[in-house]
């Protein structure tokens, strides 16, 4: 209607004009990016015209959508007697791959990224970033070039930035969104709504940040920008994400920063932060940072953790079995897994080199009987994110095999092995868990069917439970497993892991 239309700009004038001549400015410099062949600066225009369209249709199809789309249930059976031979060289870690991301973003200058594990979650990091004006390019299916716009030069988002299901993606975007000059809210889908994240959100008040959430500690949570404080932090204990939000929120330090937290939870990231010439320095318990902006960086990411975990285990356990694991992340950097398998009989063989601050090193794996263990506490808390797999080592071990301090750990890691425990229960085998101890009596495994509850690193650990398990063992509620593993089924296949997707 004309006559509204110039109602509505005269009654608006003053806003109108504004809105106009920020428009009129945008336009100036995207005709200057065209005049100086500028492609760095239109690709950024388009990243965010790109996030904004899209958010728009996707509340469109929100709301002409009437019946959700049915997600089917996928499950894994495994065949006994799988041997594992051949050669292999895995995608990028997962984690590695959303820190390597973040830090690129931020930093000076242009990075390459190599390896990058681009599937399941990785996406929620990367779009969020783009949603913020950074530029992505996807060189390959693995390869990205970032160009990087600093550590405060994101820019506010048109819409509350989505991490869907990504605790990953949160821990390690909120204090580097509570570093940035303007406001911003981030919301999440299922099970992380309703996850408290009181650890995380003292960390991001810590930098000064001012957390707002409707519920407490829970998502959807608002950052006002605030003063930059010193950050000086405790983390005795968390996982390794809520150590890496640690040290992202120590670059926003503007005197220093100083973290007292265990070496498994910052190693990792240490050496991630050399790579883009950030120095961090571990002295005992105690990790001291000198904020400086990252700068640009190539890099070549070690291959998958949890995968490499898996492999190099099923190896073992399988007998006839001969692995080649090429591009593996080893080391007290990556994890003291392997180690911890040497230990206990595991016939595995390492040849380390260094590759951009990392300690990759191929991994002969052969199969050997494995003997029983005891693990203190310390050991445990070190092992956290491989215990599933030691649990399937001790399922397989002579002897009783005793894991002590699992009560101290964050209730998700005492979850997921009191999960297994049940597992294994109904396999046949002996377990005692009290007081947060655990003993584990090896024999052979029944095989049968269980659920994983859709924890990706059970799944993996039952899959490797059916491997010499006397009937066929079927893992069900496996589509995270799938989503963030989506070469498995090209993986075991090369190497003889007779596992097949059912429905």
């Amino acid at each position: 209607d004309p006559v509204m239309w110039r109602d509505v700009f005269l009654s608006n004038k003053e806003a109108t004009l504004a809105t106009l001549d920020h428009f009129t400015e945008r336009l100036a410099v995207m005709r200057t990016a065209i005049e100086q062949g500028d492609g760095a600066s239109m690709f950024g225009v388009f990243t965010r015209a790109k996030s904004a369209r899209d958010h728009f249709l996707r509340l469109l199809e929100q709301r002409t959508s009437a019946v959700p789309k049915e997600v089917r249930p996928v499950s894994i059976s495994v065949a006994p007697a799988s041997s594992i031979k051949g050669r292999v060289s895995l995608s990028g870690d997962k984690s590695l791959s959303h820190k390597a991301i973040t830090l690129a973003c931020l930093a000076h200058g242009v990075s390459h990224l190599r390896n990058v594990d681009l599937t399941g979650d990785v996406r929620v990091t990367v779009q969020a970033f783009r949603d913020m004006g950074v530029v992505i390019e996807e060189v390959a299916a693995d390869q990205l070039r970032v160009h990087g716009v600093g550590l405060k030069g994101l820019k506010a988002p048109i819409a509350p930035i989505n991490v869907h299901q990504s605790s990953v993606s949160l821990h390690l975007l909120l204090p580097v969104l509570a570093g940035q000059d303007f406001p911003v809210t981030l919301v999440g889908e299922g099970a992380l709504l309703n996850q408290p994240m009181k650890a995380l959100f003292n960390l991001v008040r810590s930098m000064g940040g001012h957390v707002m959430t409707a519920t407490a500690d829970c998502l959807p949570v608002s950052l006002a920008p605030s003063t930059s404080q010193r950050v000086s932090l405790v983390l005795n204990s968390g996982s390794k994400r809520l150590h890496a939000a640690a040290l992202l929120a120590m670059l926003y330090s503007p005197e220093g920063a100083e973290l007292q937290a265990c070496k498994y939870g910052v190693s990792q990231v240490k050496a991630l932060f050399s790579c883009f010439g950030l120095d961090v320095s571990l002295n005992g318990s105690v990790v001291s940072l000198v904020p400086a902006t990252p700068q640009g960086a190539d890099i070549e990411l070690p291959g998958d953790v949890n995968q490499t975990a898996w492999l190099t285990l099923s190896a073992v356990l399988s007998p006839g079995s001969r692995l080649a694991i090429e591009n593996a992340f080893v080391g007290e950097m990556a994890s003291p897994y392997v180690s911890f398998l040497q230990s206990i009989g595991a016939n595995i063989r390492v040849a380390e080199q260094q590759s951009a601050g990392f300690e990759v090193g191929k991994l002969d794996v052969s199969f050997a009987p494995l003997s029983c263990f005891e693990l203190a506490a310390a050991d445990v808390y070190g092992l956290r994110n491989e215990l599933a797999f030691v649990c399937v080592a001790a399922a397989y071990a002579s002897g009783v095999s005793v894991i002590r301090g699992l009560s101290d750990l964050p209730y998700y890691y005492e979850d997921r092995i009191l999960s297994l425990v049940d597992a294994l229960t109904h396999f046949g085998i002996v377990c005692e868990y009290s007081s947060g101890n655990l003993s584990i009596t090896g024999g052979v495994p029944l095989g049968g069917e269980v659920d994983c509850a859709g924890d990706y690193r059970l799944a993996l650990a039952m899959l490797a439970l059916g491997l010499r398990s006397r009937e066929v063992t079927k893992v069900n509620d496996c589509q995270k497993l799938l989503e963030e593993f989506t070469e498995l089924g090209s993986v075991a296949a090369q190497l003889g892991f007779h596992c097949a997707v059912v429905q």
